[in-house]
């Protein structure tokens, strides 16, 4: 979140953020 932690982390927190936003696109796929 801030630009002080390490590009590592930072890349960690974008790929949970980006998985968890696939996993809504499929919940919603499904009910639909």
């Amino acid at each position: 979140m801030t630009k002080t932690t390490c590009e590592g982390s930072y890349m960690s927190d974008n790929h949970m953020f980006m998985s968890s936003f696939l996993l809504v696109l499929v919940f919603l796929e499904v009910l639909l």
